[in-house]
């Protein structure tokens, strides 16, 4: 008897705690639906306090990535005007170096052009010394030599007005030529060299001939040419003697 009931026992045991579990299940459902509820509302209650939180972040995020635009931009800006600064500088120190290695290629022209120009200075000091010292002498001399052509001139006039006094009585057509020569040669009397003046060297490069030498060429022409006048009357006045009958 105690071993049927105590198999009826545990028979019903089981069935009785799943009776007990669905009863307290249908105590405890309204209990969890109120806290379904309940916990959506603190959902979204959560949800609406979160809503300003994350509409905060959103904009520190958009504040963080402007500012990180704008410091690439500035730091872009920087770097371009430092590289501009740069290739600045290093196209400044090569325009130096390019002046400096210039300066260097020009030295020594520069100095071999001053050294021609000292020697040149030098030189034309020591001629001037030298044209100082020899002026007068040879301006003495050339002094002395257009006073001796000037006394030579004065006696060939003379003779020559003497001839033409002569010839005057015998031909007329003659001695008005010989006349017209002479005035023409005291028209023109010799004159000094152009360098007597100036104290230039006549031996110089630009030395152009003295008109003292042009007026003794011309004057020796004239009197070449008066010779031959002399001695065609004279060849004339031959034959007219020759040709005159003799009483």
């Amino acid at each position: 008897m105690n071993k049927l009931h105590q198999l009826t026992h545990e028979k019903r045991e089981p069935y009785e705690q799943q009776q007990q579990q669905q009863q307290q299940q249908q105590q405890d459902e309204p209990a969890r639906g109120e806290q379904q509820v309940e916990q959506q509302h603190v959902s979204e209650k959560q949800l609406e306090d979160s809503a300003p939180q994350a509409e905060q972040q959103q904009q520190h995020h958009e504040q963080q990535q402007q500012q990180q635009h704008e410091q690439k931009a500035e730091q872009g800006q920087l770097q371009q005007q430092h590289d501009k600064e740069q290739l600045q500088g290093e196209k400044e120190q090569q325009q130096q170096q390019q002046q400096q290695d210039l300066q260097e290629q020009q030295q020594p022209l520069q100095q071999q052009e001053q050294q021609e120009q000292q020697q040149q200075q030098q030189q034309e000091q020591q001629e001037h010394e030298q044209e100082q010292h020899q002026t007068p002498a040879a301006k003495q001399q050339e002094e002395q030599q257009q006073e001796g052509e000037k006394q030579q001139q004065q006696q060939q006039q003379q003779e020559q007005e003497q001839e033409q006094q002569e010839q005057q009585e015998q031909d007329p057509e003659t001695a008005a030529a010989a006349a017209a020569a002479a005035a023409a040669a005291a028209a023109d009397p010799p004159k000094k060299p152009r360098w007597a003046d100036m104290g230039d060297d006549p031996d110089d490069e630009e030395f152009e001939f003295p008109d003292y030498l042009q007026q003794q060429l011309q004057q020796q022409l004239q009197q070449h040419h008066q010779q031959m006048i002399l001695q065609q009357q004279l060849q004339r006045q031959e034959k007219e003697s020759d040709s005159t009958p003799e009483f």
